[in-house]
């Protein structure tokens, strides 16, 4: 005897649909200039840098640390100047053009307390 009921038939699975996503992009290579060694020149009693000399690469930086009681200055004028540096405290330049650079603690300048940063490229 037939039913009356509704005969459910099953319905064909739907296809996947595959979708493609570009392909990830490369990380862009960093520039010279993003890359580089840090150089630590100290400053230290009595009023002067270790080493007063350095010699380095562009895109190297410079980090100067207050290594004495006193508060000193890491300054080339017209190209870096760090402000007061207390006690502890330090300050970072990187640079990015080659050239010579001679820097000044603008305290202490008068007794001595500068140097020399060549960069080359």
């Amino acid at each position: 005897m037939p039913s009356s009921a509704a005969r459910l038939t099953p319905s064909p699975s739907p296809k996947p649909v595959v979708t493609h996503s570009p392909s990830p992009r490369p990380s862009p290579t960093p520039s010279p200039a993003a890359k580089g060694t840090t150089f630590t020149v100290h400053m230290q009693a009595p009023d002067r840098f270790s080493p007063s000399t350095l010699t380095i690469a562009i895109g190297d930086s410079v980090r100067a640390v207050n290594d004495d009681t006193n508060h000193h200055t890491f300054t080339d004028s017209g190209v870096f100047d760090s402000g007061d540096v207390a006690p502890s405290g330090g300050y970072t330049y990187r640079f990015t053009k080659a050239g010579t650079f001679d820097f000044v603690c603008s305290y202490h300048q008068a007794v001595g307390m500068k140097g020399t940063i060549t960069v080359h490229p």
